[in-house]
């Protein structure tokens, strides 16, 4: 397997979560739902400037991308 093709495998992966996603309009911030996200663009932020973040942000996408290619090798 190349780095083409964990690429590939990964921007599909990437694709079909966007695909599934649902946007929800609210009139009250305080109102809107806690899901998560807000805090995964924070810890991103912050790796920008804390390094250590920053190696736990590139270890966590390693860990992806090498789960989607052992999932890949196994279809």
């Amino acid at each position: 397997m190349t780095a083409e093709d964990i690429k590939r495998i990964f921007e599909n992966k990437l694709n079909e979560k966007i695909k599934n996603q649902k946007v929800i309009f609210i009139k009250n911030e305080n109102e809107k739902p806690k899901n998560g996200s807000s805090k995964e663009i924070v810890e991103f932020l912050e790796s920008l400037k804390d390094n250590t973040v920053m190696k736990k942000v590139v270890e966590n996408t390693s860990n992806q991308a090498i789960s989607l290619a052992r999932e890949y090798k196994y279809l």
